[in-house]
């Protein structure tokens, strides 16, 4: 349960490179005036591409690779991240469990957010098939570390999703109907 006042604008974070395109996506629906959106990042590069307020985390600049660089730099960016916790209701991160921002520092953010008494919700996308072992790996820690977090956790898998779609599916598209289908099932709502 939450500490904090629940007037207070819930905050929707994208970790990482995947997190952020679906927020981007998020960032186009009527319903993204109700909430406040921020891109959090280890790759400098990527986040001045995005047209939404911003926070790289780490010390590098470059892409963190694995779960342990992705957590490395959110403990490192833990003062700035909290800063920024500290304004919300609530937190909804978005974020694909593939890359090393995702899996590592989602988990960690979300600690940050539980310490400070914020009701947590997650959305995480789990790797293809074809991605390979080594990232199945990985999403699966980052998701089990997730889950030990005690928040809710949505998973969203892949190779399911792509199921229902046509092959020639863009992975833009992919995400559009991922955020589209967590829009329908209320998973933004700002009441509780």
């Amino acid at each position: 349960m939450s500490g904090k006042n629940t007037t207070q604008p819930t905050l929707v974070m994208g970790v990482g490179g995947a997190g952020s395109h679906m927020l981007n996506l998020l960032a186009r629906q009527p319903l993204a005036s109700s909430l406040r959106l921020i891109c959090v990042n280890t790759d400098q590069g990527a986040l001045s591409n995005i047209g939404l307020s911003h926070l790289f985390i780490g010390a590098s600049g470059q892409p963190a690779v694995t779960l342990d660089k992705g957590k490395e730099a959110a403990i490192h960016s833990s003062t700035d991240i909290a800063r920024i916790l500290n304004d919300a209701g609530r937190l909804i991160v978005m974020a694909g469990l593939v890359g090393g921002t995702g899996s590592g520092a989602a988990p960690e953010i979300v600690r940050i957010a539980m310490n400070l008494g914020l009701e947590v919700r997650a959305c995480v996308a789990m790797p293809a098939q074809w991605e390979g072992r080594q990232r199945e790996t990985q999403a699966s820690t980052g998701l089990a570390a997730l889950q030990r977090q005690k928040c809710t956790v949505t998973v969203v898998y892949f190779d399911e999703l792509s199921a229902t779609l046509p092959p020639s599916t863009t992975m833009e598209e992919y995400s559009s109907v991922m955020t589209q289908v967590l829009i329908e099932k209320g998973f933004f709502e700002t009441q509780s």
